[in-house]
């Protein structure tokens, strides 16, 4: 049990990491990289208009968190507050289409952290369990 919580703070710290090499700090890049999230949810997702407008207040209030935190583990919680935050507006047929969205965006960024040089024996890159 202690194993599976490390792993998962370690997780949300390497995503993190992976957030801001990959975005940087520029709200400008965040709010692109959203806008095309948003279009993809929309599209794979089925979004209503209210949803879709929902969503979009939820990442505003994302980039203004995270324009106020440099810390990696409040831009990870800030992150994931925003996944709740958007799961909880979804249908039940939304819901397991947006959790594969996120594995696929999570091993994505694994991906590329990977080719950027990232630790190999990271958590999620076939480290620990």
């Amino acid at each position: 049990m202690a194993n599976r919580r490390i792993m998962a703070v370690m997780s949300f710290l390497l995503l993190g990491s992976v957030l801001l090499r990959a975005e940087g700090p520029n709200p400008g890049n965040m709010k692109k990289w959203q806008d095309k999230r948003l279009e993809r949810m929309t599209k794979e997702l089925g979004l209503s208009t209210d949803q879709q407008n929902k969503i979009k207040s939820i990442f505003e209030d994302q980039r203004s968190k995270m324009a106020a935190t440099s810390v990696p583990q409040d831009r990870v919680a800030i992150h994931r507050d925003g996944e709740k935050q958007i799961a909880a507006i979804l249908t039940d047929d939304q819901k397991p289409k947006y959790q594969k969205m996120l594995a696929e965006e999570r091993a994505e960024r694994l991906k590329r952290f990977k080719r950027q040089g990232g630790d190999q024996k990271s958590p999620g890159a076939g480290g620990a369990k």
